[in-house]
């Protein structure tokens, strides 16, 4: 779903930047799947999505789209720095 977004939207490239392997956000996602178990979450979020779409429905799109671009922060921000995850991100010096 999200290429076909980035493509009908002219920005590839953005995609291709997002796609390339990032270590930290990798390991952020994997966390987010299994730690704060998103899947339900992020699935009903492309349902909406998709039928905002299919009704040409374009009122709380940005809402929805922030909503779900900041999902991870919002349901592991309070853990990332805690102990149960300290050992998983190292500080860039």
């Amino acid at each position: 779903m999200h290429k076909i977004w980035f493509k009908t939207t002219n920005k590839l490239y953005i995609w291709s930047l997002l796609t390339k392997p990032h270590p930290d956000y990798s390991r952020f996602i994997r966390l987010d799947i299994m730690g704060a178990k998103n899947v339900p979450d992020v699935i009903n979020e492309h349902r909406i999505i998709m039928d905002m779409i299919d009704r040409r429905d374009s009122s709380g799109v940005k809402d929805l789209i922030t909503k779900h671009l900041y999902g991870g922060v919002r349901r592991l921000g309070s853990k990332l720095f805690s102990d149960e995850y300290k050992n998983y991100f190292q500080a860039k010096e």
